[in-house]
Protein backbone atom coordinates (compact mmCIF):
# COMPACT_ATOMS: atom_id res chain seq x y z
CA UNK A 1 0.00 0.00 0.00
CA UNK A 2 3.00 2.31 0.30
CA UNK A 3 2.97 3.12 -3.39
CA UNK A 4 -0.74 3.89 -3.65
CA UNK A 5 -2.03 7.47 -3.75
CA UNK A 6 -4.81 6.38 -1.44
CA UNK A 7 -3.42 4.49 1.50
CA UNK A 8 -5.51 4.97 4.67
CA UNK A 9 -8.75 3.47 5.80
CA UNK A 10 -11.70 5.83 6.33
CA UNK A 11 -11.59 7.79 9.56
CA UNK A 12 -15.30 8.50 9.82
CA UNK A 13 -14.73 11.89 11.43
CA UNK A 14 -13.36 15.16 10.19
CA UNK A 15 -11.26 15.87 13.20
CA UNK A 16 -9.88 12.48 14.19
CA UNK A 17 -7.07 12.38 11.64
CA UNK A 18 -6.05 15.95 12.37
CA UNK A 19 -6.10 15.36 16.13
CA UNK A 20 -3.97 12.25 15.82
CA UNK A 21 -1.52 14.17 13.64
CA UNK A 22 -1.41 17.02 16.16
CA UNK A 23 -0.88 14.64 19.08
CA UNK A 24 1.91 12.93 17.19
CA UNK A 25 3.56 16.27 16.47
CA UNK A 26 3.25 17.30 20.12
CA UNK A 27 4.92 14.05 21.17
CA UNK A 28 7.76 14.67 18.71
CA UNK A 29 8.23 18.21 20.00
CA UNK A 30 8.27 17.00 23.62
CA UNK A 31 10.80 14.31 22.78
CA UNK A 32 12.94 16.85 20.98
CA UNK A 33 12.85 19.24 23.94
CA UNK A 34 13.75 16.40 26.28
CA UNK A 35 16.66 15.50 24.02
CA UNK A 36 17.89 19.05 24.11
CA UNK A 37 17.62 19.07 27.90
CA UNK A 38 19.57 15.82 28.11
CA UNK A 39 22.31 17.16 25.85
CA UNK A 40 22.65 20.33 27.87
CA UNK A 41 22.79 18.59 31.23
CA UNK A 42 24.93 15.63 30.37
CA UNK A 43 21.92 13.34 30.26
CA UNK A 44 20.88 13.93 33.89
CA UNK A 45 17.97 16.21 33.16
CA UNK A 46 19.00 18.79 35.79
CA UNK A 47 21.71 21.21 36.76
CA UNK A 48 23.28 24.02 34.81
CA UNK A 49 24.15 23.21 31.21
CA UNK A 50 27.85 23.46 30.37
CA UNK A 51 29.13 26.40 28.41
CA UNK A 52 29.27 25.97 24.65
CA UNK A 53 31.60 27.50 22.16
CA UNK A 54 30.12 30.03 19.72
CA UNK A 55 30.16 27.41 16.97
CA UNK A 56 28.28 24.80 19.00
CA UNK A 57 25.21 26.53 20.42
CA UNK A 58 23.36 26.32 17.08
CA UNK A 59 24.08 22.63 16.44
CA UNK A 60 20.74 21.25 17.66
CA UNK A 61 18.76 23.78 15.63
CA UNK A 62 20.90 23.15 12.57
CA UNK A 63 20.54 19.38 12.84
CA UNK A 64 16.77 19.77 13.18
CA UNK A 65 16.69 21.89 10.04
CA UNK A 66 18.68 19.27 8.18
CA UNK A 67 16.29 16.58 9.36
CA UNK A 68 13.35 18.59 8.09
CA UNK A 69 15.02 19.10 4.72
CA UNK A 70 15.76 15.39 4.43
CA UNK A 71 12.21 14.50 5.47
CA UNK A 72 10.81 16.93 2.89
CA UNK A 73 13.01 15.48 0.15
CA UNK A 74 11.96 11.95 1.09
CA UNK A 75 8.31 13.02 1.13
CA UNK A 76 8.57 14.53 -2.35
CA UNK A 77 10.34 11.42 -3.61
CA UNK A 78 7.64 9.22 -2.14
CA UNK A 79 4.89 11.42 -3.58
CA UNK A 80 6.45 11.21 -7.03
CA UNK A 81 6.76 7.43 -6.73
CA UNK A 82 3.09 7.10 -5.82
CA UNK A 83 1.95 9.40 -8.63
CA UNK A 84 4.28 8.37 -11.42
CA UNK A 85 1.35 7.45 -13.69
CA UNK A 86 -0.36 10.90 -13.70
CA UNK A 87 3.02 12.64 -13.74
CA UNK A 88 3.91 10.85 -16.96
CA UNK A 89 0.46 11.70 -18.32
CA UNK A 90 0.94 15.37 -17.44
CA UNK A 91 4.34 15.41 -19.16
CA UNK A 92 2.76 13.87 -22.25
CA UNK A 93 -0.01 16.48 -22.28
CA UNK A 94 2.52 19.31 -22.03
CA UNK A 95 4.97 17.99 -24.62
CA UNK A 96 2.37 16.92 -27.18
CA UNK A 97 0.16 19.96 -26.63
CA UNK A 98 2.95 22.50 -27.01
CA UNK A 99 4.46 20.79 -30.06
CA UNK A 100 1.12 20.45 -31.80
CA UNK A 101 0.29 24.05 -31.03
CA UNK A 102 3.42 25.13 -32.90
CA UNK A 103 3.43 22.55 -35.71
CA UNK A 104 -0.31 21.91 -36.31
CA UNK A 105 -1.00 24.75 -38.74
CA UNK A 106 2.32 24.56 -40.64
CA UNK A 107 1.90 20.80 -41.19
CA UNK A 108 -1.83 20.59 -41.94
CA UNK A 109 -2.78 24.02 -43.23
CA UNK A 110 0.62 25.19 -44.54
CA UNK A 111 0.39 28.48 -42.67
CA UNK A 112 3.03 29.92 -40.37
CA UNK A 113 0.72 30.44 -37.42
CA UNK A 114 0.37 28.91 -33.98
CA UNK A 115 -2.73 26.85 -33.25
CA UNK A 116 -4.14 28.41 -30.12
CA UNK A 117 -7.28 27.18 -28.38
CA UNK A 118 -10.54 28.53 -29.81
CA UNK A 119 -11.77 30.36 -26.71
CA UNK A 120 -8.46 31.17 -25.04
CA UNK A 121 -8.12 34.79 -26.17
CA UNK A 122 -11.69 35.63 -25.27
CA UNK A 123 -11.09 34.24 -21.78
CA UNK A 124 -7.82 36.17 -21.67
CA UNK A 125 -9.59 39.45 -22.50
CA UNK A 126 -12.31 38.98 -19.87
CA UNK A 127 -9.79 37.95 -17.22
CA UNK A 128 -7.72 41.02 -18.14
CA UNK A 129 -10.78 43.21 -17.58
CA UNK A 130 -11.39 41.60 -14.19
CA UNK A 131 -7.76 42.04 -13.12
CA UNK A 132 -7.99 45.70 -14.10
CA UNK A 133 -10.95 46.19 -11.77
CA UNK A 134 -13.61 46.33 -14.50
CA UNK A 135 -15.77 43.63 -12.93
CA UNK A 136 -18.87 45.00 -14.61
CA UNK A 137 -17.53 43.73 -17.96
CA UNK A 138 -17.33 40.10 -16.84
CA UNK A 139 -20.86 39.36 -18.10
CA UNK A 140 -20.90 41.91 -20.91
CA UNK A 141 -22.14 40.67 -24.31
CA UNK A 142 -19.45 38.66 -26.05
CA UNK A 143 -17.68 37.49 -22.90
CA UNK A 144 -18.96 33.95 -23.41
CA UNK A 145 -19.40 33.41 -19.67
CA UNK A 146 -22.78 32.06 -18.50
CA UNK A 147 -21.79 30.68 -15.08
CA UNK A 148 -19.74 31.73 -12.06
CA UNK A 149 -16.50 33.50 -13.02
CA UNK A 150 -14.29 30.77 -11.60
CA UNK A 151 -12.57 30.28 -14.98
CA UNK A 152 -11.33 33.86 -14.83
CA UNK A 153 -9.70 33.13 -11.49
CA UNK A 154 -7.94 30.14 -13.06
CA UNK A 155 -6.67 32.30 -15.93
CA UNK A 156 -5.60 35.19 -13.68
CA UNK A 157 -2.03 34.02 -12.80
CA UNK A 158 -1.08 33.40 -16.44
CA UNK A 159 -2.69 36.66 -17.58
CA UNK A 160 -0.89 38.63 -14.87
CA UNK A 161 2.46 37.03 -15.74
CA UNK A 162 2.07 37.71 -19.46
CA UNK A 163 1.20 41.34 -18.74
CA UNK A 164 4.16 41.72 -16.42
CA UNK A 165 6.44 40.40 -19.19
CA UNK A 166 4.71 42.63 -21.80
CA UNK A 167 3.91 39.68 -24.06
CA UNK A 168 1.84 40.10 -27.20
CA UNK A 169 -1.75 38.86 -27.31
CA UNK A 170 -3.37 36.89 -30.12
CA UNK A 171 -5.85 38.39 -32.53
CA UNK A 172 -6.89 38.47 -36.17
CA UNK A 173 -3.54 39.93 -37.28
CA UNK A 174 -0.92 38.63 -34.83
CA UNK A 175 -0.18 35.04 -35.83
CA UNK A 176 2.43 34.13 -33.19
CA UNK A 177 1.41 35.84 -29.94
CA UNK A 178 4.10 35.43 -27.32
CA UNK A 179 1.54 35.32 -24.51
CA UNK A 180 0.57 31.88 -25.86
CA UNK A 181 3.88 30.54 -24.51
CA UNK A 182 2.61 31.32 -21.00
CA UNK A 183 -1.10 30.62 -21.43
CA UNK A 184 -0.94 27.26 -23.18
CA UNK A 185 1.29 25.45 -20.62
CA UNK A 186 -0.83 26.91 -17.81
CA UNK A 187 -4.05 25.64 -19.42
CA UNK A 188 -2.54 22.20 -20.00
CA UNK A 189 -1.23 21.98 -16.44
CA UNK A 190 -4.58 22.93 -14.95
CA UNK A 191 -6.35 20.45 -17.20
CA UNK A 192 -3.97 17.69 -16.14
CA UNK A 193 -5.34 17.87 -12.59
CA UNK A 194 -8.04 15.43 -13.68
CA UNK A 195 -5.32 12.85 -14.39
CA UNK A 196 -4.27 12.84 -10.73
CA UNK A 197 -7.87 12.56 -9.58
CA UNK A 198 -8.61 9.71 -11.99
CA UNK A 199 -5.52 7.78 -10.92
CA UNK A 200 -6.26 8.29 -7.22
CA UNK A 201 -9.82 7.03 -7.64
CA UNK A 202 -8.65 4.09 -9.76
CA UNK A 203 -6.21 3.12 -7.02
CA UNK A 204 -9.05 3.32 -4.49
CA UNK A 205 -11.11 0.98 -6.66
CA UNK A 206 -8.29 -1.56 -6.75
CA UNK A 207 -7.29 -1.10 -10.40
CA UNK A 208 -3.97 -2.75 -11.21
CA UNK A 209 -0.87 -0.84 -12.40
CA UNK A 210 -1.04 -2.00 -16.03
CA UNK A 211 -4.68 -1.01 -16.40
CA UNK A 212 -3.99 2.33 -14.73
CA UNK A 213 -1.47 3.09 -17.46
CA UNK A 214 -4.11 2.26 -20.07
CA UNK A 215 -6.62 4.43 -18.21
CA UNK A 216 -4.17 7.31 -18.21
CA UNK A 217 -3.67 7.03 -21.97
CA UNK A 218 -7.44 7.10 -22.52
CA UNK A 219 -7.89 10.08 -20.19
CA UNK A 220 -5.18 12.02 -22.01
CA UNK A 221 -6.93 11.33 -25.31
CA UNK A 222 -10.36 12.54 -24.19
CA UNK A 223 -8.70 15.56 -22.54
CA UNK A 224 -7.54 16.74 -25.95
CA UNK A 225 -10.77 18.42 -27.01
CA UNK A 226 -11.47 20.47 -23.90
CA UNK A 227 -7.87 21.38 -23.04
CA UNK A 228 -6.00 21.90 -26.30
CA UNK A 229 -8.72 22.56 -28.85
CA UNK A 230 -11.04 24.81 -26.82
CA UNK A 231 -8.88 25.91 -23.89
CA UNK A 232 -11.37 25.41 -21.05
CA UNK A 233 -9.39 24.12 -18.04
CA UNK A 234 -12.33 24.75 -15.71
CA UNK A 235 -14.02 21.55 -16.88
CA UNK A 236 -11.14 19.17 -16.00
CA UNK A 237 -10.51 21.07 -12.76
CA UNK A 238 -14.17 20.77 -11.76
CA UNK A 239 -14.22 17.04 -12.56
CA UNK A 240 -11.03 16.51 -10.53
CA UNK A 241 -12.49 18.35 -7.53
CA UNK A 242 -15.71 16.33 -7.76
CA UNK A 243 -13.78 13.05 -7.74
CA UNK A 244 -11.73 14.09 -4.73
CA UNK A 245 -14.86 15.33 -2.96
CA UNK A 246 -16.55 11.97 -3.57
CA UNK A 247 -13.63 10.17 -1.93
CA UNK A 248 -13.87 12.49 1.05
CA UNK A 249 -17.59 11.77 1.27
CA UNK A 250 -16.86 8.04 1.35
CA UNK A 251 -14.35 8.64 4.15
CA UNK A 252 -16.63 10.92 6.18
CA UNK A 253 -14.47 14.03 5.72
CA UNK A 254 -17.44 16.33 5.36
CA UNK A 255 -15.70 19.68 5.82
CA UNK A 256 -13.24 19.17 2.99
CA UNK A 257 -15.92 17.45 0.91
CA UNK A 258 -18.12 20.53 1.08
CA UNK A 259 -15.31 22.93 0.22
CA UNK A 260 -14.19 20.85 -2.75
CA UNK A 261 -17.71 20.70 -4.14
CA UNK A 262 -18.04 24.46 -3.62
CA UNK A 263 -14.85 25.25 -5.52
CA UNK A 264 -15.91 22.83 -8.27
CA UNK A 265 -19.25 24.66 -8.63
CA UNK A 266 -17.42 28.00 -8.75
CA UNK A 267 -15.28 26.66 -11.59
CA UNK A 268 -18.09 25.02 -13.57
CA UNK A 269 -21.73 24.71 -12.45
CA UNK A 270 -21.98 21.26 -14.06
CA UNK A 271 -20.61 20.05 -10.71
CA UNK A 272 -23.99 20.87 -9.16
CA UNK A 273 -25.35 17.71 -10.79
CA UNK A 274 -23.17 15.54 -8.55
CA UNK A 275 -23.68 17.04 -5.09
CA UNK A 276 -26.45 14.54 -4.39
CA UNK A 277 -23.73 12.01 -3.62
CA UNK A 278 -22.57 14.07 -0.63
CA UNK A 279 -26.05 14.58 0.79
CA UNK A 280 -26.93 10.89 0.33
CA UNK A 281 -23.83 9.72 2.21
CA UNK A 282 -23.69 12.43 4.88
CA UNK A 283 -25.63 12.30 8.15
CA UNK A 284 -28.52 14.73 8.33
CA UNK A 285 -26.73 16.88 10.91
CA UNK A 286 -24.00 17.57 8.33
CA UNK A 287 -26.31 18.93 5.65
CA UNK A 288 -26.31 22.53 6.83
CA UNK A 289 -22.52 22.65 6.91
CA UNK A 290 -22.33 21.12 3.44
CA UNK A 291 -24.75 23.69 2.03
CA UNK A 292 -22.77 26.58 3.51
CA UNK A 293 -19.41 25.29 2.29
CA UNK A 294 -20.76 24.57 -1.19
CA UNK A 295 -22.29 28.05 -1.44
CA UNK A 296 -19.37 30.16 -0.19
CA UNK A 297 -16.90 29.77 -3.14
CA UNK A 298 -19.48 30.58 -5.87
CA UNK A 299 -20.77 33.50 -3.80
CA UNK A 300 -17.26 34.90 -3.38
CA UNK A 301 -16.44 34.90 -7.09
CA UNK A 302 -19.91 36.20 -8.02
CA UNK A 303 -20.02 39.06 -5.53
CA UNK A 304 -17.85 41.49 -7.48
CA UNK A 305 -19.51 41.10 -10.91
CA UNK A 306 -23.00 41.23 -9.38
CA UNK A 307 -22.24 44.46 -7.53
CA UNK A 308 -20.40 46.10 -10.42
CA UNK A 309 -22.82 45.13 -13.17
CA UNK A 310 -26.04 43.75 -11.72
CA UNK A 311 -28.16 44.05 -14.87
CA UNK A 312 -25.88 42.18 -17.27
CA UNK A 313 -24.80 39.65 -14.66
CA UNK A 314 -28.34 38.79 -13.59
CA UNK A 315 -29.60 38.53 -17.16
CA UNK A 316 -26.74 36.25 -18.20
CA UNK A 317 -26.96 33.96 -15.18
CA UNK A 318 -30.75 33.87 -15.30
CA UNK A 319 -31.10 33.17 -19.03
CA UNK A 320 -27.76 31.54 -19.97
CA UNK A 321 -28.13 32.48 -23.66
CA UNK A 322 -26.75 29.94 -26.14
CA UNK A 323 -26.41 30.39 -29.92
CA UNK A 324 -28.07 27.96 -32.30
CA UNK A 325 -25.96 28.98 -35.29
CA UNK A 326 -22.54 28.15 -33.83
CA UNK A 327 -22.96 25.20 -31.46
CA UNK A 328 -24.88 21.93 -31.78
CA UNK A 329 -28.60 22.33 -30.99
CA UNK A 330 -30.45 19.29 -29.71
CA UNK A 331 -34.14 18.42 -30.14
CA UNK A 332 -34.75 19.98 -26.73
CA UNK A 333 -33.93 23.37 -28.25
CA UNK A 334 -37.53 23.49 -29.50
CA UNK A 335 -38.72 23.40 -25.89
CA UNK A 336 -36.29 26.05 -24.61
CA UNK A 337 -37.33 29.71 -24.43
CA UNK A 338 -36.20 31.49 -27.58
CA UNK A 339 -34.35 34.80 -27.40
CA UNK A 340 -33.97 37.48 -30.09
CA UNK A 341 -32.01 36.14 -33.03
CA UNK A 342 -30.91 32.52 -33.22
CA UNK A 343 -30.44 32.23 -29.46
CA UNK A 344 -32.16 30.17 -26.79
CA UNK A 345 -32.14 30.22 -23.01
CA UNK A 346 -30.33 27.19 -21.62
CA UNK A 347 -31.11 27.83 -17.95
CA UNK A 348 -34.51 26.07 -17.66
CA UNK A 349 -33.42 22.79 -19.27
CA UNK A 350 -30.11 22.75 -17.43
CA UNK A 351 -31.88 23.32 -14.12
CA UNK A 352 -34.13 20.33 -14.85
CA UNK A 353 -31.11 18.22 -15.76
CA UNK A 354 -29.35 19.21 -12.56
CA UNK A 355 -32.38 18.28 -10.44
CA UNK A 356 -32.78 14.93 -12.20
CA UNK A 357 -29.09 14.14 -11.70
CA UNK A 358 -29.30 15.15 -8.02
CA UNK A 359 -32.30 12.86 -7.50
CA UNK A 360 -30.54 9.98 -9.22
CA UNK A 361 -27.41 10.30 -7.06
CA UNK A 362 -29.56 10.55 -3.96
CA UNK A 363 -31.55 7.42 -4.74
CA UNK A 364 -28.51 5.35 -5.68
CA UNK A 365 -26.10 6.45 -2.96
CA UNK A 366 -28.48 6.45 0.02
CA UNK A 367 -28.28 2.62 0.18
CA UNK A 368 -24.65 2.46 1.37
CA UNK A 369 -23.13 1.94 -2.09
CA UNK A 370 -19.68 0.62 -2.84
CA UNK A 371 -17.04 3.12 -4.04
CA UNK A 372 -17.41 1.73 -7.57
CA UNK A 373 -21.12 2.57 -7.51
CA UNK A 374 -20.43 6.10 -6.27
CA UNK A 375 -18.01 6.74 -9.14
CA UNK A 376 -20.46 5.28 -11.64
CA UNK A 377 -23.24 7.46 -10.20
CA UNK A 378 -21.07 10.53 -10.77
CA UNK A 379 -20.65 9.61 -14.43
CA UNK A 380 -24.41 9.12 -14.82
CA UNK A 381 -25.05 12.50 -13.16
CA UNK A 382 -22.73 14.24 -15.63
CA UNK A 383 -24.42 12.38 -18.48
CA UNK A 384 -27.91 13.44 -17.38
CA UNK A 385 -26.75 17.03 -17.19
CA UNK A 386 -25.58 16.81 -20.82
CA UNK A 387 -28.61 14.84 -21.96
CA UNK A 388 -31.09 17.52 -20.83
CA UNK A 389 -29.44 20.47 -22.56
CA UNK A 390 -30.83 22.43 -25.52
CA UNK A 391 -27.38 23.25 -26.97
CA UNK A 392 -24.21 21.19 -26.75
CA UNK A 393 -20.56 21.81 -27.53
CA UNK A 394 -18.21 18.94 -28.25
CA UNK A 395 -16.30 19.26 -24.97
CA UNK A 396 -19.47 19.11 -22.85
CA UNK A 397 -19.28 15.30 -22.88
CA UNK A 398 -15.77 15.31 -21.43
CA UNK A 399 -17.03 15.03 -17.84
CA UNK A 400 -19.13 11.85 -18.27
CA UNK A 401 -16.47 10.30 -20.50
CA UNK A 402 -13.61 10.96 -18.06
CA UNK A 403 -15.49 9.64 -15.02
CA UNK A 404 -17.04 6.78 -17.00
CA UNK A 405 -13.57 5.57 -17.99
CA UNK A 406 -12.50 5.51 -14.34
CA UNK A 407 -15.55 3.43 -13.45
CA UNK A 408 -14.97 1.09 -16.41
CA UNK A 409 -11.36 0.54 -15.35
CA UNK A 410 -12.65 -1.30 -12.29
CA UNK A 411 -14.75 -3.67 -14.41
CA UNK A 412 -13.72 -6.53 -16.69
CA UNK A 413 -10.97 -6.25 -19.26
CA UNK A 414 -13.38 -6.48 -22.19
CA UNK A 415 -15.67 -3.76 -20.86
CA UNK A 416 -12.75 -1.46 -20.14
CA UNK A 417 -11.25 -1.96 -23.60
CA UNK A 418 -14.62 -1.29 -25.22
CA UNK A 419 -15.08 1.85 -23.12
CA UNK A 420 -11.64 3.20 -24.13
CA UNK A 421 -12.23 2.59 -27.84
CA UNK A 422 -15.71 4.07 -27.76
CA UNK A 423 -14.61 7.12 -25.72
CA UNK A 424 -11.88 7.85 -28.27
CA UNK A 425 -14.37 7.54 -31.12
CA UNK A 426 -16.88 9.83 -29.42
CA UNK A 427 -14.19 12.44 -28.78
CA UNK A 428 -13.09 12.45 -32.41
CA UNK A 429 -16.61 12.51 -33.84
CA UNK A 430 -17.75 15.22 -31.42
CA UNK A 431 -15.00 17.49 -32.68
CA UNK A 432 -14.93 16.64 -36.38
CA UNK A 433 -18.36 15.17 -37.07
CA UNK A 434 -21.28 17.06 -38.50
CA UNK A 435 -25.00 16.54 -38.42
CA UNK A 436 -28.29 18.17 -37.60
CA UNK A 437 -30.12 18.38 -34.35
CA UNK A 438 -30.70 14.62 -34.32
CA UNK A 439 -27.66 12.82 -35.71
CA UNK A 440 -24.87 14.63 -33.87
CA UNK A 441 -26.50 14.48 -30.40
CA UNK A 442 -27.59 10.89 -30.99
CA UNK A 443 -24.07 9.73 -31.86
CA UNK A 444 -22.21 11.81 -29.26
CA UNK A 445 -24.58 11.54 -26.30
CA UNK A 446 -25.54 7.96 -27.18
CA UNK A 447 -21.92 6.87 -27.40
CA UNK A 448 -21.17 8.60 -24.11
CA UNK A 449 -24.11 6.79 -22.52
CA UNK A 450 -22.66 3.45 -23.64
CA UNK A 451 -19.29 4.34 -22.10
CA UNK A 452 -21.02 5.26 -18.84
CA UNK A 453 -23.05 2.03 -18.94
CA UNK A 454 -19.91 -0.07 -19.40
CA UNK A 455 -18.60 1.37 -16.15
CA UNK A 456 -21.64 0.51 -14.05
CA UNK A 457 -20.70 -2.24 -11.55
CA UNK A 458 -22.39 -5.61 -11.51
CA UNK A 459 -25.19 -6.15 -8.95
CA UNK A 460 -22.86 -8.20 -6.74
CA UNK A 461 -20.48 -5.22 -6.39
CA UNK A 462 -22.94 -2.34 -6.50
CA UNK A 463 -23.76 -2.25 -2.77
CA UNK A 464 -20.88 -4.17 -1.25
CA UNK A 465 -19.06 -2.26 1.50
CA UNK A 466 -15.91 -4.32 1.19
CA UNK A 467 -13.24 -2.56 -0.80
CA UNK A 468 -10.49 -4.08 -2.83
CA UNK A 469 -7.00 -3.38 -1.58
CA UNK A 470 -5.29 -0.38 -3.19
CA UNK A 471 -2.58 -1.23 -5.70
CA UNK A 472 0.93 0.17 -5.71
CA UNK A 473 1.51 2.86 -8.33
CA UNK A 474 4.98 1.69 -9.28
CA UNK A 475 8.00 -0.06 -7.74
CA UNK A 476 9.81 2.28 -5.44
CA UNK A 477 10.34 3.28 -1.84
CA UNK A 478 7.08 3.43 0.09
CA UNK A 479 5.97 6.90 1.03
CA UNK A 480 3.83 8.13 3.88
CA UNK A 481 0.21 7.05 3.75
CA UNK A 482 -2.20 9.62 2.45
CA UNK A 483 -5.74 9.69 3.76
CA UNK A 484 -8.83 11.12 2.18
CA UNK A 485 -9.16 11.95 -1.46
CA UNK A 486 -6.43 14.51 -2.10
CA UNK A 487 -3.05 13.15 -3.19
Amino acid sequence: MGGCPFGQQPTGDDGDAGQRGQHGQDAKDSAYRATLAGVGTGGTGGGVPPRQSPGEHNCPRGSRGEERAVAMAEGLRGWAARHVVPLVGTAAVLVVGMNLGIEWNPLLHHTQTWAGAIDVWRSYAVSDQALGGHLGQVYAPGSGLVGPPGPLVLFAPAVALSQMLHLSVGGPILVEPTAWVVLEPWILLLSSSVLFAADTVACRLGVGPRRRWALMAAEVFVLWDVAFWYGHPEYPVAVALVLFAALDALDGRWSRCGWLFGVAIACQPIALATVGVAFALAPTRRWAGLVVRMAVPPAVVLAGPLVAGWTSAYRTLHLQPEPLFRDHPTPLAHLAPHLPGDWVSGAPMRSIGTLVAFAFCWLVCRRRPSPATVVAALSVAFLLRCLIDPVLVSYYVFAPLAVGLVAAAASSRVRFAAACILAAGVTVYAQLGAGGEWRWPLVVVGGTAVVVGLGWPSPSRAFDQRERAPVAASPGPPGPAVGGGLP
